[in-house]
């Protein structure tokens, strides 16, 4: 999987853990393993797992740009990536 660029994440509202983790350099069972333990902040949207965006950015120290996202959703970055595949 690829990592999803800090543009990116800036423009969405969450991601699932596996981006989170590949953003973070984390292989799909560790980004899991950390999520399971909280060292990986997630939320539950339906039955979803999901990283709020914010937080990932804050984990690594960086800066969520407030309002970027008014127009994004959590499968924005998904279907992005299947895009540019």
């Amino acid at each position: 999987m690829t990592a999803p660029t800090v543009e990116e994440l800036r423009a969405v509202t969450t991601v699932t853990i596996t981006q989170a983790g590949a953003f973070i350099g984390l292989s799909p069972a560790t980004s899991y393993r950390a999520a399971n333990d909280g060292s990986l902040p997630t939320i539950t949207v339906g039955k979803h797992r999901r990283v709020p965006a914010p937080l990932l950015l804050a984990l690594v120290g960086l800066p969520y740009e407030v309002g970027s996202a008014d127009t994004a959703g959590p499968s924005d970055l998904e279907e992005a990536s299947r895009a540019g595949s």
